[in-house]
């Protein structure tokens, strides 16, 4: 659970995020990371080799 500290001064209200809390859900994140970038890499390649088929087509190779 994320924490947020809620302070009023006056008209103003500071929200402030508990930095452990955020800390555990980079860490949580990162495993999903590698799969995010191997993913988003086999799409470059599949759309790099897309955009190369269609140009030898247009130019006649």
């Amino acid at each position: 659970m994320i924490r947020v500290k809620q302070e009023q001064q006056g008209r103003e209200i500071y929200y402030q995020l508990e930095i452990n809390k955020m800390k555990e859900i980079d860490q949580w994140l990162e495993q999903f990371k590698a799969i995010w970038e191997s993913r988003f890499n086999e799409l470059d390649n599949v759309l790099f080799n897309i955009k190369n088929n269609k140009n030898e087509q247009s130019s006649g190779i």
